[in-house]
Order: structure tokens, then sequence, then C-alpha cells
């Protein structure tokens, strides 16, 4: 906001430059401080009240136009103008000012939208407020000083939460991910009619308090009105009863909600996606016609709008109709209303999702965020060793490796149709080699793919071989493997490959990305 002002950038020039003695470090704290207060000074003396600006410069204008109505003259016209031009700069520095208190920073200066900053502002302020704050005797602390002393506690153990709470606690948690957990809970749900002895059970725990109570069974305090518990159809009556006796839980069938995501076994429907559409429904009626002009209404379908699914995206592949129908909804968002109605929707939706030098709005197909999401997923399993890694290798990957495992038949749809872009991923990433565990053939070590491609009959080979163990005494290649390389191309680029290994981890690169770190938006 400060920006605007024509002598701002001249004033701090003049205040930073005065000489100041000390070290570096000192210099700089120096003149921040100095900056702060005279910068505090300037504001109030120079720059003024905002808000007392916009009302003057109203109170001007309107002052100016009926003069020139009574007395219309050249002159009078160029004052108003002038008076015009006065009135935009200061509702510029409003609209500014307040999209700085709303800390709303995808809206672009120009779309004055001030009543939307406003309510944005309110509803800053009433969530970041903390009136009470439970303390380690379980008494409620109402006094600011007391509340201000346990957050900074809590804050501090943040960071040591991670190797204290167990892998199950997916939220809460930095680091964690509670897509996690629901994707592996949708693979159980997959299992729940598969044969057994006596039938499969799940049992939905719904926690009343995460951390600080406890119950026998479960060490943590159940909500027995939320909590249900689903059998498979193999099981029989009189093991649903003893269930319910002894859990008190109520018996509920699939589909049932899981954190937010359907939670189901069998086919996926598109009754399943009632309540994610509603959502977005109701956040538009919310919206429509109130607060935001075209420009907003497409910011707001980009950064708000597109991201209410995400959390369904990441575990689920919706059917074709509801993604249809949530294209439907934003694109009436997008077009708007009239006083007859709906407007006429001009273009298709899918060619406003198009780049925007194609021509588009840089909107991301769902279909395309969905799959960025899973692949991150199976990325995961790749590279990581947490609850989701573990629990998807040990049921996908437990006698073979990654590059051989087959898509066909194998597990929940989600998990094949994330499996098949396998390829995808494995040629755009590159082991970087520390220790040299990984697997010789396999692994995408060389640039070039895994060298089992490069074989003539796979089944004489040793694919448990590591790379460390490819090296002899002097640590050169051991000839006999590389003869087994039926590629020139392919031996030269393990012949390059010059190094001994060393005590750091073997690392999966990700090499669309310039930090090696796989990322949604890179794919």
């Amino acid at each position: 906001m400060w920006l605007l002002h024509p002598g701002f950038i001249d004033f701090v020039k003049g205040i930073w430059e005065e000489p100041v003695a000390g070290s570096p470090l000192l210099v700089l704290f120096l003149k921040l401080k100095r900056l702060r207060g005279t910068l505090r000074k300037w504001n109030r003396e120079v720059f003024g009240n905002v808000h007392q600006q916009v009302k003057d410069a109203e109170d001007c204008v309107c002052r100016i136009e009926v003069a020139y109505d009574q007395s219309p003259n050249e002159g009078a016209k160029e004052e108003l103008e002038e008076d015009r031009k006065i009135l935009e700069g200061v509702l510029l520095q409003e609209e500014i000012f307040w999209k700085q208190k709303s800390r709303v920073s995808w809206l672009k200066e120009g779309d004055r939208n001030i009543k939307f900053f406003h309510s944005m502002v309110n509803i800053r302020r009433r969530q970041a407020r903390v009136d009470k704050i439970k303390g380690a005797d379980g008494e409620w602390i109402c006094d600011p000083e007391g509340v201000q002393a346990e957050a900074i506690i809590v804050s501090r153990l943040v960071g040591l939460l991670s190797p204290l709470v167990e892998a199950e606690q997916g939220a809460f948690v930095k680091g964690r991910c509670i897509h996690d957990n629901i994707s592996i809970v949708q693979e159980v749900a997959q299992d729940l009619n598969r044969k057994t002895r006596r039938g499969n059970v799940i049992l939905k725990l719904d926690m009343a308090k995460a951390y600080d109570r406890y119950e026998g069974f479960s060490r943590q305090l159940v909500n027995r009105q939320k909590s249900c518990f689903v059998l498979g159809r193999k099981a029989s009556l009189a093991r649903a009863h003893m269930i319910g006796v002894v859990t008190g839980f109520p018996r509920k069938t699939l589909p049932i909600t899981y954190l937010g995501a359907p939670l189901y076994a069998g086919r996926l429907k598109i009754c399943f996606f009632d309540d994610m559409v509603g959502k977005i429904r109701n956040k538009v009626a919310g919206w429509k016609g109130k607060l935001l002009s075209t420009g907003g209404r497409v910011t707001l379908l980009k950064h708000v709008l597109s991201s209410i699914p995400i959390h369904v995206l990441a575990t689920l592949i919706p059917p074709k109709a509801v993604i249809r129908r949530l294209y439907g909804i934003f694109a009436d968002f997008l077009w708007g209303c009239s006083e007859w109605g709906k407007r006429r929707h001009w273009v298709c939706w899918r060619k406003f999702c198009r780049p925007l030098q194609e021509g588009g709005l840089g909107v991301r197909l769902l279909e395309d965020v969905g799959l960025s999401l899973r692949l991150k997923g199976l990325w995961k399993v790749f590279t990581e060793d947490s609850l989701w890694s573990e629990f998807f290798r040990a049921k996908y990957f437990r006698n073979s490796h990654v590059v051989l495992a087959g898509v066909q038949g194998v597990g929940s749809k989600v998990w094949r149709s994330t499996l098949a872009f396998k390829e995808f991923l494995l040629n755009r990433s590159k082991w970087l080699l520390g220790s040299s565990n990984i697997s010789f053939w396999l692994g995408n070590w060389t640039g070039a793919g895994p060298l089992l491609d490069h074989v003539d009959n796979a089944l004489q080979i040793d694919l448990d071989l590591r790379i460390k163990d490819a090296l002899d005494e002097d640590g050169a290649w051991r000839q006999e493997i590389l003869d087994a390389i039926n590629s020139v191309a392919a031996r030269d680029s393990v012949v390059l490959h010059n190094f001994a290994p060393s005590g750091r981890c073997d690392v999966l690169a990700w090499t669309p990305s310039t930090g090696g770190s796989f990322t949604t938006k890179s794919t």
C-alpha cells in the first residue's frame, strides 16, 4: 500500500543510506530498527488514514459534480477529472489495505471487492482468536497471559511429535498426510467380502480426544455414538451380535464416511459423492452475485473451488458423471447469472483448463489433479519408509521388485490405475548412488532405464545383485556382468560410472524437479 505513495521509495532510500557504525549484523539491526520507527511516524504524518482519505475524496468529487451540473465549463470539467483520479488512487490504497489485512494473496489489485475482503478479515479474526486452552492438569486457562504461555509450549512441542506419536496417527503431525490413512483403509475395505473363516470385520473408532484421554481396549477415549462396525457378507448374525455387545458400537453397512471421504466396497457409485458435490454447490450459492466480479470469480475458481475436491481425488477416482457435475457447477459460477437466469456458456470447460499461453485460464482438470496426487503416493512407496509405504509394499511388492510388478488383476481400481503409470514415474527418475545397495539390473541408476531391458536371457542373471556387489576387489566392474549387457550404449553408461560406495543413502531423484523432490506441479 505504501508503495503507491510517490515519495515512499525515496524516503526509505534516504533513511537506509544514513551511515551507522558497527559490525555488519549490528548495522543491519540498527538500520531496521531506525527504519521501523521512522516509517511509523511517516505513516501517521504523511501517508495518513486511508479510510479518511477515501471519505474526503468522495466528498470532494460529489461537490465538484454538483458544481459542474449547475455550471458546466471546461475548468470545472478538468477539476472533476483530476479529483476522480485522486479518488481512484485512494480507493486502490484502501483495496490493498483490506487485501493485506485479509491475507488473501491470490487476488490482484484492481478487482475491488471490499465486501469480500471485509468478510475475510472478520473470518480470520474469529479463527485466529484463542480464548482458552486446556493446561497439563486438565484445567481450562482463560487469562490471555496463560493462554499465550501454553501456546508457546505447544508450538515448541510440534517438532518433537513425529518420533513420539505412532505412525498410525496420520493427522496433526508435521510430515504426515491424512490421505495415507484414507487410502490404506480403502484398500482394506475392498477385501471386506473376501472369503475367510468367520468373515471380515471393520471397526471405525471415533476418538473423543486425540492425545490426552484413554480407555482400556483402545488406549484412547472412544465416542461410541459416532463409532461403528461393518461386517463382510460371510459374517454370521451371532458374530455381529457378539461384536455389538462387546464394543457397544452400532452396526452399519458400506458406504460410510471416513475422514471426509466415502468408504466403500465393490463398485463405486455416483451417489457416494453427493456430499462433496453438495458442499461445493452450497459454497458457490453463498458467493454467487454478491461479492465478486468476473476476475474475482476466475481467481476463486482456480484457488478455492478447484481445491475442495482434492481430499477425495487423492484417494478415489470419481465416476465421470460426478466430474461432469462439478464442471457444470464451476462453469455456472464462472459465467454467472442474469435477471433472466443462467448465462450461456460460450466456451466448453476443457478449453478453460488449457494453459494461459494456449488461451485457457490455467485451471487444472480435476482428473489430472487426482492422478498427480495418486502418483505422489506411488512415489512415496518407492522412496519412503512410512505406514503407507510399508503397507503397499507388503501387499503388492512382497515377492517382486516394483519394476516387475504387473497391473492386471492386482488390487483395487485406484491402485491399478495408479500402478499403470509406474513407467511414467520410473522413466523420469534416477538413483543418486551412495551406499549402492539398490538392484544393479532393476534400478534406473544410469539414466538409461533398468539394465534388465538390455539383457538377452533374463533367467540367467541374478536380479538380486546389488550395484556394490557388481564391483571386483579393485573397484572395477566385473567383466561377466558387462558381457551380459547386449547394448553398447547401456554398457558404456555403466563403465562411465567410476565411483566407490560411500556411507550415504541411495536417493531416488525426480528429474523434472530442480531439487529432485517429487511435486504434483511437476507432473
